[in-house]
């Protein structure tokens, strides 16, 4: 390959013919010769779009996100890989990296190239949810929604968000309505069944159904807990009144997840229930510790100390 790439003989289109095709046959770029090679490439023609995604996607890999950015841009428009592909990595770091209004502008470029990209809307839709713009996130989720076909999985993930949006916005029957939407698309998406039954815990509503929700969630996660799954287990009993199984459930979640302070919290609320006030006062302080500006936390500590 580095002697193909040195070659002045052989034209620049039979060079990235054969770049491709080892790329998308081989596993090449485990080799790390290949990526000085495709380096030598970039140095020798660095504005060939093909050579510049390959390194783009080496560089990914490895983590180095500002040099993968860079060759990726570059890498538009190469006539062999869809552009969708590109568009899809730079959200994709822009979301690790935690940027979202640079994932939104790069989402509203793709879009504009590739209209009826469900995943796209998805993405934008998402980058909305995290600058807490959820009316917006609704609208686009909505249409991205109706571009998805003979893919349930996917619309159920796209009605979960829309349920979170709706619940961020406190329209609990428009939460309710979009998370029983996801569940008819995915009986088992663990995430709308942990996130329903919690919500509805906290408005002390349908507790039955929450509890129905919660069990089926840990079990279908029994063989990987989630803390966070069984906190909300705990949370739906002690609602119900059930705290000596909420007890259990919650120590469940503490003993994977010993650095939270709303299980630390639930625990000491929970403990309180079962009459064991100094319990309870040492897990609350556990939790105060954690998240020092917890006002309603102070005045359980105060009212106990």
């Amino acid at each position: 390959l580095s002697k193909i790439i040195d070659n002045p003989i052989i034209n620049i289109e039979t060079k990235k013919d054969i770049f491709y095709k080892l790329l998308v046959e081989n596993n090449i770029s485990e080799h790390a010769s290949f990526q000085l090679i495709t380096e030598k490439a970039i140095k020798l023609y660095p504005e060939e779009p093909i050579f510049n995604l390959i390194l783009a996607d080496i560089y990914a890999k490895e983590g180095k996100y500002s040099l993968a950015i860079s060759h990726y841009n570059r890498s538009l428009n190469s006539g062999l890989i869809k552009d969708e592909y590109v568009y899809t990595k730079l959200i994709e770091i822009y979301f690790s990296q935690k940027d979202f209004d640079l994932a939104l502008n790069t989402t509203k470029l793709a879009i504009d190239r590739y209209p009826y990209n469900a995943r796209l809307y998805y993405y934008s839709g998402l980058a909305h949810f995290n600058k807490n713009e959820y009316l917006k996130t609704i609208e686009v989720l909505l249409t991205a929604e109706e571009f998805i076909i003979d893919e349930p999985l996917f619309k159920s993930e796209v009605f979960s968000l829309i349920g979170d949006s709706y619940h961020k916005l406190g329209r609990h029957n428009q939460s309710d309505e979009a998370y029983l939407t996801a569940l008819i698309y995915n009986e088992q998406n663990v995430y709308v069944l942990n996130n329903y039954s919690y919500y509805l815990a906290l408005r002390g509503e349908h507790l039955n159904v929450a509890k129905e929700m919660i069990v089926k969630c840990n079990e279908l996660t029994a063989n990987s807990p989630n803390a966070s799954f069984l906190d909300t287990y705990a949370w739906v009993l002690y609602k119900l009144e059930e705290y000596s199984l909420a007890k259990i459930q919650i120590m469940k979640a503490i003993d994977l997840q010993a650095n939270s302070a709303t299980l630390f919290d639930h625990y000491g609320d929970i403990l309180e229930k079962l009459g064991l006030f100094k319990d309870a006062l040492v897990q609350w302080k556990k939790s105060l510790s954690i998240n020092p500006n917890d006002t309603l936390l102070k005045e359980k500590i105060k009212a106990y100390e």
